[in-house]
């Protein structure tokens, strides 16, 4: 099976993705502290997006992050204004990580800009190219969703193992 093409695809996605989600926090935020996160901490911020609310675990899990360099993470996170945290009534060691209203701005900002970029790069393609990218899409979704719980189980058990 020859996945070259694909391969290539996924790398450039990823690169151009990381990229222009950097150069737009810092157009966002501009004249705001959080505009000069690092880059680590946008990234690991991006990984976590569709998790928070979450507990400190759940970010070890997205991230890979230790323990501690997860507690960092979301302390600077906190310190930034990014987001907050609640304890747990039933148990104090479950703390909760929950992004603020201006964190959840920022990513809907980043998702429209991110949209308007993908719509360009396919300015120019024909219907059938668009079908093709569509189709192609929504394969590749379904395969990684597919595969999601194989991939999070594999992780946990090797950081189990650790």
């Amino acid at each position: 099976m020859k996945t070259d093409s694909f391969k290539e695809m996924c790398r450039l996605i990823d690169y151009t993705r990381r990229s222009y989600l950097l150069r737009e926090w810092e157009n966002i935020c501009e004249g705001k502290s959080i505009a000069k996160l690092s880059n680590r901490h946008i990234h690991y911020l991006t990984m976590i997006r569709f998790q928070l609310p979450c507990n400190l675990n759940t970010i070890m899990q997205v991230t890979g992050l230790s323990s501690s360099a997860a507690s960092t993470f979301v302390e600077k996170m906190v310190q930034a204004g990014l987001v907050t945290r609640e304890a747990n009534e039933d148990d104090r060691r479950n703390v909760r990580i929950i992004p603020n209203e201006e964190t959840m701005r920022i990513f809907q900002e980043v998702d429209r800009r991110l949209d308007s970029l993908i719509d360009f790069l396919a300015e120019g393609c024909t219907p059938e190219e668009i079908k093709a990218v569509e189709q192609a899409g929504e394969l590749v979704c379904r395969k990684i969703l597919a595969k999601k719980y194989w991939i999070d189980s594999e992780q946990a058990r090797d950081k189990s193992k650790n």
